[in-house]
């Protein structure tokens, strides 16, 4: 969520500016009165799923009105650092893992503490992420023109040529060879 609200590349630029110790901020009068409300709010019981998560914005927001964005990027250091070097790693080594496990290796993380940062992160599954990474790339390369279809597959780690044509009907609703030549199965129009 904190990507989502924040202009994240807009702190991480003020980060020269900020020594690398943590800093706290005062709670200013607008602050205050937000958490005396959320206090109010669970003393009466309205604390649903729903309600937490706008509030959740309601308050990023808020910090973002509040306070000014060398505060905010000396005060979120600790969590953007982490999580922008983790999605930057993500972004940059996801094709060179085979599946979630893999790139879960890579990062030195279990399968589950992984997919547990990825989930807060991108907020989606790893494996759904992927998946659509490849999906979009492939259909890019194929739009590209000269194209080797088995390099293509071997690139994008396919178990076989096979399971790369079952992957493209499913995804693009034609075989790989027609999809580089342009045309469409039936069923997808």
């Amino acid at each position: 969520m904190l990507f989502d609200i924040f202009p994240v590349q807009e702190l991480l630029c003020h980060f020269s500016n900020v020594a690398n110790r943590f800093i706290s901020l005062d709670i200013r009068h607008p602050c205050y009165n937000f958490l005396h409300f959320l206090e109010y709010y669970n003393k009466v019981g309205i604390d649903g799923e729903q309600m937490q998560s706008f509030k959740r914005q309601e308050f990023l927001c808020l910090l973002q009105s509040v306070y000014s964005k060398e505060e905010l990027a000396a005060f979120l250091r600790p969590v953007l650092n982490e999580q922008s070097g983790f999605r930057s790693f993500v972004v940059v080594n996801w094709n060179n893992a085979r599946n979630v496990e893999e790139l879960a290796a890579m990062t030195n993380l279990s399968t589950s503490g992984f997919t547990k940062k990825f989930r807060r992160c991108f907020r989606e599954s790893p494996y759904r992420w992927m998946v659509r990474q490849k999906v979009e790339c492939v259909r890019a390369e194929m739009n590209g023109g000269d194209v080797h279809l088995k390099e293509l597959a071997d690139k994008y780690h396919f178990a076989s040529y096979a399971h790369f044509g079952t992957f493209c009907r499913k995804h693009y609703g034609a075989s790989p060879r027609k999809l580089l030549n342009g045309e469409k199965e039936e069923q997808s129009r």
